[in-house]
């Protein structure tokens, strides 16, 4: 067993050796497709990412009526409760409501001198969505509301709305590329593994015409494709770990407030997802090629 496995890997070296050209063709193929769906993912992953912050520090908030008792105020954020597609409400009374206003005007204190007792700014409800899809959704209900429970609704709609198009666009383009590349990855690693077994065709056919099994011929042509594959997948995933944590280093240097409010995602959380799927995307693409070249040469 231990031979075997030796020697296919043998194989599969003095193979890779020989066609090196074409090796290295079909490595800088599968890297630089791997390469294009990384810069996709991870624009994608942190348009996610913007688009969670997003609704966690803005949301929507809804402005209680100065009509509503005490009583019926309670009975609306029941009503608020009911809705599935909210996932936290936080009641802002109209003391903290001026208080917020303080801490905005701080250092400008004419600007709210003498409204302790009597200021303008009213109660609250500042409301998370479970997702950032479901805005427009909540946002018909709530309005049934305005006018009695309600005086008015801060939504960024547009805002969000622009976010989930672009989200959804990058999304369909990573998933047209991912076919498109993978295809024409496939192809070169096919091409590549065609010339090896052409250059050993006559040794093929006398290993089939002693006994060898189809197993025995395929798998030194298997581990070319899957070097190939990996290898191609090896140097894009280090390569833009590296420099996208370089740029982020750069910006947060630049510009600190950005780090403050965790704009970008993390290195580590972008790759944590990115480096298994990379090395299981290069591993299919090798297995896919050379298996796809080997299977009709193997019939004598």
């Amino acid at each position: 067993m231990f031979n075997n496995i030796w020697y296919f890997i043998k194989e599969a070296g003095v193979n890779l050796f020989r066609n090196r050209l074409m090796t290295l063709a079909s490595i800088l193929t599968v890297s630089s497709s791997t390469l294009i769906l990384i810069i996709f993912f991870i624009l994608a992953s942190n348009i996610n990412y913007i688009l969670s912050n997003f609704e966690n520090s803005i949301g929507m908030t809804v402005y209680v009526s100065e009509e509503l008792s005490s009583e019926e105020n309670l009975k609306f954020y029941d009503k608020l409760l009911e809705i599935e597609t909210i996932s936290e409400i936080v009641y802002v009374s109209k003391k903290e409501a001026f208080e917020k206003a303080s801490d905005i005007f701080k250092g400008n204190d004419n600007v709210l001198k003498g409204l302790e007792s009597d200021h303008p700014f009213p109660r609250s409800y500042e409301i998370t969505l479970t997702s950032s899809e479901y805005g427009e959704d909540v946002y018909k209900i709530l309005k049934e509301y305005e006018g009695e429970e309600l005086s008015s609704i801060k939504y960024a709609q547009s805002e969000t709305s622009a976010l989930i198009i672009i989200n959804g666009v990058i999304q369909l383009i990573s998933i047209v590329l991912i076919g498109g590349l993978s295809f024409i990855a496939i192809v070169i690693i096919m091409n590549t593994i065609t010339m090896a077994v052409n250059s050993r065709k006559n040794e093929i056919n006398i290993m089939k015409y002693v006994g060898a099994t189809n197993s025995f011929v395929r798998w030194p042509f298997l581990l070319e494709g899957i070097f190939i594959g990996i290898v191609g997948s090896v140097v894009p995933l280090i390569s833009s770990f590296l420099v996208y944590n370089e740029i982020l280093d750069l910006i947060y240097k630049k510009l600190p407030m950005i780090e403050y409010g965790s704009f970008f995602q993390p290195v580590e959380d972008v790759f944590e997802i990115l480096l298994p799927s990379g090395l299981m995307l290069g591993f299919l693409l090798g297995i896919v090629g050379s298996a796809t070249s080997i299977k009709k040469h193997l019939n004598v």
